[in-house]
């Protein structure tokens, strides 16, 4: 993310079967801190000891889809407008995934 220049993120979607509570502990909650996250929690105990001290669930769409509200924004995150960003062509969303195929 700061690779990219990325600022402000408004939400953060992630299903990565089960490995949520990794990736998880791979991003920087004091530097980049979406307002949202829709996660797929399959394990949603590791992931709220995870994400806790910075969102509370605000809405289980599904099972195990359940949507997170920040606390609080992240301190250091850089808010970027949407002139600046349209002038420097940054994009609006980001999306990671990837596909495991059968056997």
């Amino acid at each position: 993310l700061a690779r990219y220049e990325i600022g402000r993120i408004d939400l953060f979607s992630l299903d990565v079967e089960g490995y949520e509570e990794n990736v998880l502990h791979g991003l920087d909650f004091d530097r980049f801190r979406p307002r949202y996250m829709l996660i797929e929690a399959r394990y949603r105990d590791k992931i709220e000891n995870v994400i806790g001290p910075f969102y509370e669930a605000v809405e289980e769409l599904t099972e195990r889809d359940v949507l997170y509200k920040c606390r609080v924004e992240a301190s250091s995150a850089i808010s970027w407008g949407w002139r600046y960003s349209c002038e420097r062509r940054l994009g609006h969303l980001l999306a990671l995934s990837r596909w495991y195929p059968d056997g």
